[in-house]
């Protein structure tokens, strides 16, 4: 199964949906392994074949997230955690790297918008995450682009 993700991961311009829990399974997956043939051979070979895949698919999966930073576009869900922790690092390393010429205050830059539906937990463009949202609800919103993110999705409106 890993190698057939892996494959697909390979030959795939976008990012493919594993599991949120996918590397604690493997994780678990070679404990396992270890626990039952300590000492096997075939078994260890076995085991540093997963743990190559493994880090050739997190990998590949890592140049793709690095293109949805650099195009400040929302990961699809779901992501396991690792991954959406580099993913926000990188949103966080391209905010503070920014060149304002705006002549704006990062204080005067909050959007009000009204929850036109009930949202439930949705990660923004930025990499930040809202939600659970109630409908109706009045959000201030930092980020022009999540703004605009949650406006075209028809999430939310101008408050």
């Amino acid at each position: 199964m890993l190698w057939q993700i892996y494959q697909k991961e390979k030959y795939s311009n976008e990012l493919q949906t594993i599991p949120k829990s996918f590397y604690d399974e493997i994780k678990k997956d070679i404990e396992l392994l270890e626990s039952k043939n300590p000492n096997d051979d075939e078994a260890s070979i076995i085991k540093n074949n997963i743990i190559k895949i493994t880090n050739e698919l997190y990998e590949k999966r890592k140049q793709k997230i690095i293109i949805y930073a650099a195009y400040n576009k929302p990961l699809p869900s779901p992501i396991p955690k690792p991954e959406q922790d580099f993913y926000i690092k990188l949103i966080n390393v391209t905010k503070e790297n920014k060149v304002d010429i705006s002549g704006r205050s990062a204080e005067s830059g909050a959007i009000a918008l009204r929850a036109i539906i009930e949202i439930p937990e949705v990660f923004l463009p930025s990499g930040s995450k809202i939600g659970p949202v109630q409908k109706g609800s009045v959000l201030e919103i930092e980020n022009a682009n999540d703004a605009k993110f949650l406006i075209e999705n028809t999430l939310c409106e101008q408050a």
